[in-house]
């Protein structure tokens, strides 16, 4: 479902995983004469929008093994997500078209406040704003604790065969029932002044991470400070963001993504940070426990196809592994496995002789 770190965020990996897509469900739903098929797929990868880049495709028909369309399918590219074009065609298949993957809410007679996760990858900072302002709506102006119910999936938080040292890259982000902002966080770096510390700022902004400032602005480089990096203390298991090394003073404002540690409770603290921003008291602290017995206020939801199109178009790593907990979740038990999702999907691919 995911590719190396280096890998993954080059954009002309998307559009042949794209296409790729069209074409598997293309085949899969209609019968097409080898010439209506042929003129199909031609039609497809001459759109404008794969004019700048690299395309390779292959039709082989399963019960001959003959060849009806190539196109530079022997050149060879770097491999892309194509594990992620399986899980999103089996999570049509088994939750169908309109599944909606949901966030929801509830309170208790202490005005405690519970959030279920069902790995809602989609899920942002704007929603959890969203989530405070229904609060508000719903009269609340005191809470006590804030609960996160993340029993959904089970509790391993990378999928097989993932590397240790990904860390604390963006493409490794933990998987979690209940995210936020894909799980990451975005570091902006930006050279101010000559000899002094570069300014940084965290997007969003929050209580939930420290930052450890030791870079220094500098016009050559210089030994004492070493190279330029920005990183998170992830051997330690925690959320300090670490800049240090020499930072240009040419250098432009760039943007940096780091991985959360312990997603769930970086959504509770963002919940927390909103509830008292609009004036709602959070007596409290932000933990997990599970949901049981609680008066359900609202939810919120994002469909299926949205999560799926982001795990094709943007190679979505959390979007692709949330889907295959989702799939073993509604189709077998919870908590979800990754393992049963993927049995899954390889029955369903069996099952249309693929």
């Amino acid at each position: 479902i995911r590719c190396r770190k280096n890998l993954i965020m080059k954009r002309y990996f998307f559009f042949p995983l794209i296409v790729l897509l069209s074409t598997l469900l293309f085949v899969l739903e209609t019968t097409y004469s080898q010439n209506n098929l042929h003129k199909k797929l031609q039609t497809i990868l001459s759109d404008d929008v794969l004019r700048t880049t690299t395309v390779s495709a292959k039709v082989v028909e399963l019960k001959n093994g003959r060849t009806f369309f190539s196109l530079n399918s022997e050149k060879l590219l770097h491999p892309a997500s194509t594990m992620k074009l399986f899980t999103t065609a089996s999570a049509l298949h088994y939750l169908g078209r309109d599944f909606q993957v949901k966030t929801e809410i509830y309170i208790d007679e202490k005005n405690n406040l519970y959030v279920k996760g069902f790995g809602d990858a989609m899920l942002r900072t704007e929603h959890v704003d969203s989530i405070a302002k229904q609060i508000l709506k719903n009269g609340i102006r005191k809470v006590e604790n804030i609960f996160g119910d993340v029993s959904y999936f089970d509790d391993n938080y990378w999928g097989k065969g993932w590397m240790w040292d990904d860390e604390p890259d963006a493409s490794a982000m933990y998987i979690s029932p209940l995210c936020v902002d894909g799980n990451i966080v975005k570091v902006i770096v930006q050279p101010i002044k000559l000899n002094e510390e570069p300014f940084v700022e965290l997007l969003p902004t929050s209580s939930f991470f420290s930052v450890d400032n030791e870079a220094m602005t500098t016009n050559s480089f210089n030994a004492q400070y070493g190279k330029f990096e920005v990183t998170r203390k992830w051997k330690e298991r925690e959320n300090t963001i670490v800049i240090k090394g020499n930072l240009p003073s040419s250098a432009a404002r760039d943007t940096f993504e780091l991985n959360v540690w312990k997603p769930e409770l970086y959504t509770l603290t963002l919940l927390k940070e909103k509830l008292e921003s609009k004036g709602i008291s959070v007596n409290g602290s932000v933990q997990i426990g599970k949901l049981q017995g609680k008066k359900k206020i609202f939810s919120i939801s994002h469909s299926i196809d949205s999560i799926v199109y982001r795990a094709n178009k943007e190679s979505d790593n959390l979007c692709a592994e949330n889907l295959l907990k989702i799939i073993a979740a509604e189709r077998n038990s919870i908590p979800a496995v990754a393992d049963s999702g993927i049995q899954l999907e390889k029955n369903y691919f069996a099952s249309i002789g693929i």
